[in-house]
């Protein structure tokens, strides 16, 4: 599983393009017609869940800025 450094301020993610939803955690929609497809990261456990090309495009940028591990196989 990837997650976002616990030494990471969530804050970061917003230089990335991503957006808060709700109290869970952060967002990034490529493109609005389809909501639900992006990324998500969730502020509990800061797990990452990745649903489009675009999307995996902006977790390539966090993992190059060296934001994100892997954890667990």
């Amino acid at each position: 599983m990837l997650k976002i450094k616990d030494s990471v301020d969530l804050k970061e993610l917003e230089k990335f393009g991503l957006t808060t939803f709700a109290k869970d955690g952060y967002t990034f929609i490529p493109d609005e017609k389809i909501p639900y497809m992006g990324i998500k990261i969730f502020n509990e456990d800061r797990s990452i869940c990745v649903n489009t090309t675009k999307a995996i495009e902006v977790l390539f940028d966090l993992i190059q800025a060296g934001l994100v591990e892997k954890v667990g196989d």
